[in-house]
């Protein structure tokens, strides 16, 4: 549906089918392990029949401030990187916001 949910709460929602959508899709399916660049770009450009050329971090970079700003402002609760070439990480629990 587009909806990224953390148990009950709705965080927000991504078009079904965007490029935002796949990148999430991707990193849902092995919560808690990180995804590399490689793979989440890979898949992205795979599934939305995107010909995007930018690098593989800086398209996962720009995927995650457009999740950020248009439809789930609090995604940094949700992904994780190290920012060390490992790719981005789904968390399988979050912790507090407070």
């Amino acid at each position: 549906t587009g909806g990224l949910w953390a148990g009950a709460e709705l965080l927000g929602e991504v078009p079904v089918g965007s490029r935002e959508y796949h990148f999430l899709r991707c990193l849902a399916a092995t919560p808690d392990r990180f995804v590399p660049y490689a793979d989440l770009r890979h898949e992205v450009r795979r599934h939305s029949g995107s010909a995007d050329a930018s690098g593989e971090a800086a398209l996962c970079h720009a995927l995650k401030r457009r999740i950020k700003k248009n439809w789930v402002a609090d995604i940094d609760r949700v992904l994780v990187t190290t920012n060390k070439g490992d790719g981005y990480r789904m968390r399988g629990w979050l912790p507090d916001s407070g």
